[in-house]
């Protein structure tokens, strides 16, 4: 059990190597499903933008965005700033204001003692919560 939180062991990669590449996302993108048509969807998958938009009416929409990426700095607290920055700045690339986030981590967390599980889960938080 590590006793020290290195997040950067798990990454395959550097910076924004980690991610897929365009390729294989347009592959899973353009996959097999049946499009989704929804009248009040205004921006989808086929724009390939920063997020989704939702007409909830009024003038009103919902942007929603997710994103997958592997830790590029060790430190938790610095690593969930990025994480929140990154996310939060698709928001502001479609012309919305953040007001909810929502914080989902799929890492190794069996690899650490709950002592250090619950030191990294509370040192991401502040930013992305």
């Amino acid at each position: 059990m590590p006793t020290e939180i290195r997040l950067t062991q798990y990454s395959h990669g550097a910076g924004c190597g980690c991610k897929i590449s365009p390729k294989v996302l347009e592959t899973i993108l353009r996959s097999e499903w049946p499009k989704f048509f929804d009248p009040n969807l205004l921006v989808g998958n086929e724009t390939r933008d920063d997020a989704a938009v939702y007409d909830i009416g009024n003038g009103t929409g919902i942007i929603s965005t997710t994103d997958f990426f592997m830790p590029i700095v060790d430190d938790p607290f610095d690593f969930g700033r990025i994480a929140g920055t990154n996310a939060i700045s698709d928001i502001y690339a479609m012309g919305g204001k953040p007001v909810r986030r929502l914080r989902f981590w799929a890492g190794q967390l069996l690899n650490y003692s709950q002592k250090s599980r619950k030191k990294l889960l509370k040192e991401i938080g502040p930013y992305v919560n």
